[in-house]
């Protein structure tokens, strides 16, 4: 199976969820569901870009809201590898408050593994098993309390090429607000956002960003820690120098030094200045 084949595969299945899900439903890297290449050029929507081959080597990434009951509604964070669905399974995580999420995930992962074929379409294969068996990894309201002390947090060091749209770094702040992380983003070329919070709201943002137009984005280091105390940021900001209008094609590294100096992360510069 070629990769045309696997990006017509993706197309098609793409093209069928969105027919079945409204746009609040099926949610793609950016909120207007849309794939935006950093000169802010419209390029349409993600089955267009898949037209037009602009997705190429590139791992499509999406929510999918998937109504169980009247009280559970899942959300599936979705990514298709590029050689997806020739050689390559889908990697899904399902997220909802009232459900024991591990357990529900570790087996999700074995019903994607062995119970699915490889060169079919899985999408609503997945959806159809998380509607059947969701009931039996439902957990009391309590169960989930709400301290710190019970959470897993991460620390992402994700570098990009270069970062230039404003819609771009405005979508950055939007998702990292939206998921209550905290951290950065620093413009220019090259780009770092440093990113921390719950680890499953990290693993959210990593995959949905990963899915927007980059010419090449990586997720360099992933720490992972317990206790909030670790926690190094208030909010999410975008790092710039406020001397300029941003438009910059070249990042600050002396005020990234600072600002990691001021957060207690200096020892990553040097690692960032490497890459």
């Amino acid at each position: 199976c070629t990769k045309m084949d696997d990006n017509e595969a993706q197309e098609n299945e793409l093209s069928l969820l969105k027919a079945m899900y409204q746009s609040n439903e099926l949610i793609f890297g950016n909120p207007s569901t849309k794939l935006e290449s950093d000169d802010e050029d419209n390029s349409g929507t993600i089955i267009n870009q898949i037209n037009n081959g602009l997705t190429k080597d590139r791992e499509i990434a999406f929510c999918l809201k998937v109504k169980c009951s009247d009280l559970i509604t899942m959300n599936l964070d979705v990514q298709f590898p590029t050689n997806y669905p020739s050689q390559a399974y889908p990697f899904v995580n399902a997220r909802n408050g009232k459900i024991n999420e591990v357990n529900l995930n570790k087996d999700l992962k074995e019903f994607i593994q062995s119970g699915l074929e490889l060169g079919m379409p899985m999408a609503l294969e997945i959806v159809n098993w998380i509607q059947e068996n969701y009931a039996q990894y439902v957990v009391n309201g309590n169960a989930r309390v709400a301290t710190p002390t019970q959470h897993t947090y991460a620390l992402l060091w994700i570098y990009s090429h270069h970062l230039y749209s404003h819609t771009k770094r405005k979508d950055l702040k939007m998702q990292a607000k939206r998921l209550e992380l905290h951290g950065f983003s620093m413009p220019g070329k090259p780009s770092v956002i440093v990113v921390e919070g719950i680890l499953e709201d990290c693993d959210e943002f990593w995959v949905l960003i990963r899915g927007w137009s980059w010419q090449d984005i990586t997720l360099k280091r992933k720490e992972i820690f317990k206790g909030a105390n670790l926690l190094k940021f208030q909010k999410f900001f975008e790092l710039a120098a406020k001397s300029t209008v941003c438009d910059c094609k070249h990042s600050d590294r002396s005020l990234l030094k600072s600002t990691l100096k001021e957060y207690g992360l200096e020892e990553n510069f040097d690692y960032l200045i490497e890459i």
